[in-house]
């Protein structure tokens, strides 16, 4: 019951953080009932976390066509220094902040 509770408090106020977290993971493995639910309700309302669906799939295509030409190592990660990640981090917020 209290797990039910839970998941239930999870689906309704799901905040674009782990929404965002959630959209980047949806791309590696498949999320549970409850997650995506919770994504799904969260995009209806939220213009920039749709958009980030958009970019992330986008960016996922970019990746594999480095792979398919050979400028990227099949299968490997990109390794980003922290300061790149602040990087990438700071400009999705940016976009963020401009759809609202």
């Amino acid at each position: 019951m209290r797990q039910s509770i839970r998941r239930i408090r999870y689906i309704l106020t799901l905040q674009c953080e782990e929404a965002s977290r959630l959209a980047s993971d949806e791309l590696d493995r498949s999320l549970c009932w409850y997650e995506q639910l919770a994504l799904a309700g969260h995009r209806l309302t939220c213009r920039p976390c749709r958009k980030l669906k958009v970019h992330l799939r986008q960016l996922r295509k970019l990746i594999q066509l480095g792979e398919q030409s050979g400028q990227l190592p099949a299968g490997s990660e990109l390794k980003l220094s922290m300061q790149r990640k602040c990087d990438i981090q700071c400009a999705l917020k940016e976009l963020t902040a401009e759809d609202k």
